[in-house]
């Protein structure tokens, strides 16, 4: 599994500040499996995406609720 990326095709990414994008990914309980990660935020510490075709820096479990996870990454 390692060096592929899975797709998250639920998820949303917007841009918040220059190069720095939030990642929301919904129910990741149910992605657990697929993606080798857990339920909380910090489950996704260091999980890379690929967001408008560029590859992210490793992102940052940033906040999250009882239905999504949110992280935070840079594209450098």
């Amino acid at each position: 599994m390692r060096g592929r990326f899975v797709p998250l095709d639920d998820a949303s990414a917007r841009r918040i500040a220059g190069n720095t994008w939030e990642i929301r990914i919904p129910d990741p309980a149910s992605i657990a499996r697929r993606t080798r990660r857990g339920a909380s935020p910090e489950d996704w510490d260091g999980a890379v995406f690929v967001v408008d075709g560029a590859e992210t820096e490793p992102g940052v479990g940033s906040g999250g609720g009882p239905d999504h996870v949110v992280v935070t990454a840079w594209i450098v």
